[in-house]
């Protein structure tokens, strides 16, 4: 399960870097840097796409993990 949670994080960790890159350039360009986390149908569609991404990432985790002890590594 170690390759699950480290698989878990990783993506969890990029999805922070492209929010704060969202904000940092929405907050130079004037504009409100927190729209982000508006739910309006935009936002739903974005928090539904990171809960997917990042259940993507779990699983490549926990395959990997699998596939490592099939190998004996």
């Amino acid at each position: 399960m170690r390759g699950g949670a480290l698989g878990f994080l990783i993506t969890l960790g990029l999805w922070v870097l492209l929010l704060l890159a969202y904000m940092g350039i929405e907050a130079v360009r004037g504009h409100d840097p927190f729209a982000w986390f508006a739910w309006v149908p935009g936002g739903r569609y974005v928090t539904i796409t990171v809960a997917v991404v990042l259940a993507l990432g779990t699983g490549i985790g926990i395959a990997s993990d699998r596939l490592r002890s099939r190998t004996g590594r």
